[in-house]
């Protein structure tokens, strides 16, 4: 008679797919992390910046986000966006 391993000591075959998953897992969690906390950061920076009320610092990285021309901002169109 032959003896049959017990079920835990069978190593289960994966599938490619399952393979590639667990190798780059990690880096799609970063992806999503990072897809994230992005937006999240420049938002922060905004906010930091409407506080202290920069408006040349506010329209530039503005403006670099956008990709847009906001040099001619004036305060009170800064603010009434922020209200709407």
């Amino acid at each position: 008679m032959t003896a049959i391993a017990p079920p835990d000591t069978i190593s289960p075959i994966r599938s490619p797919q399952a393979a590639l998953r667990a190798r780059i897992g990690w880096l799609c969690h970063l992806i999503r992390l990072g897809a994230v906390g992005w937006p999240a950061w420049n938002l922060a920076l905004l906010f930091w910046q409407w506080h202290w009320r920069d408006l040349a610092k506010i329209t530039e990285n503005l403006g670099r986000a956008l990709n847009a021309d906001l040099h001619g901002l004036s305060y009170s169109q800064i603010d009434l966006a922020r209200i709407v």
